[in-house]
């Protein structure tokens, strides 16, 4: 019988990457609050703060480059950079009254979400679309929930909405981990270790940040 810490544990490795999956995507709901704080509030200055955001993807997609290669790095920074300038462009619509604008940037943020659903599945296979597709729009419905917090100076619901942020992030960063680990352990890169060695065993309630 298998007993709760085989089940609930995985090896250094595959905690690393859930690690830096999870870090990742706090950066970018950090970074996109601080974004929209200066765009909305005036709080800082906005080209510095949306110039944080725009850098965060190359880092994580360099660590992706050693099991997955440049191909992939390229792509994914490709995509995550190409989604922040939607959500710049929206902001700027937003703040300059331009409805038909906004809701372009809205729609083309549905269409980045199937697009990013279907680069991923194609490269993780055990990973679904139509989850996918589920996970990353409700990230997106949130930041404009976030937006319109800031628009209407709602800052009940600005706390209840960064919490949904976090909670929304750390789903999409578990079942991206789980496609990356799925795939090194089908087809291991060298060097990659794909057993789990009971010494080096790493809890989910270790994992957390």
């Amino acid at each position: 019988m298998t007993n709760q810490s085989e089940r609930d544990c995985v090896t250094q490795t595959q905690a690393n990457i859930i690690y830096e999956a999870r870090f990742f995507w706090r950066q970018i709901v950090y970074w996109t609050r601080a974004f929209l704080n200066s765009s909305f509030n005036g709080i800082g200055n906005v080209d510095e703060t949306f110039a944080r955001l725009y850098a965060i993807p190359l880092p994580f997609a360099q660590m992706l480059q050693l099991i997955l290669g440049r191909s992939f790095r390229d792509r994914f920074v490709s995509q995550m950079t190409g989604y922040m300038i939607i959500l710049k462009e929206l902001v700027d619509a937003v703040l300059t009254g331009q409805a038909d604008l906004v809701n372009q940037k809205v729609n083309e943020l549905g269409r980045y979400a199937e697009e990013r659903a279907e680069f991923l599945v194609e490269t993780f296979p055990t990973l679904d679309k139509e989850v996918l597709v589920e996970m990353i729009t409700a990230f997106h419905n949130y930041e404009i929930d976030e937006m319109n917090a800031y628009i209407t100076r709602d800052y009940t619901r600005l706390v209840e909405v960064y919490d949904n942020l976090i909670i929304q992030a750390e789903k999409m960063a578990d079942y991206f981990s789980k496609g990356v680990i799925d795939l090194i352990t089908a087809a291991p890169a060298p060097g990659v270790e794909t057993g789990q060695d009971p010494d080096t065993c790493v809890t989910y309630d270790q994992l957390d940040i």
